[in-house]
């Protein structure tokens, strides 16, 4: 399957699968979802990127010799 997100909703149950784990979805497919009895991890674009985001400057600061820190904050999204 290679759509993500609220795309890839309606394609899960005819491809067999019955979870998604994503940053976040628009109310009606939550509600597609539930009628259907998936599984759905709706994790937070905040949470979901954060990964990303050091593994890039780490990259960098590896590459350039740069100092850097990572900040967190409280974002609930």
């Amino acid at each position: 399957m290679q759509r993500r997100g609220n795309s890839a909703v309606p394609e899960l149950e005819p491809a067999g699968i019955d979870t998604l784990v994503t940053g976040e979805l628009r109310e009606e497919w939550f509600n597609f979802a539930q009628e259907r009895r998936l599984n759905l991890y709706l994790c937070g674009h905040y949470a979901t990127e954060v990964h990303a985001v050091c593994a890039l400057a780490a990259e960098l600061a590896k590459r350039f010799r740069l100092p850097w820190e990572f900040i967190g904050t409280d974002n609930p999204l």
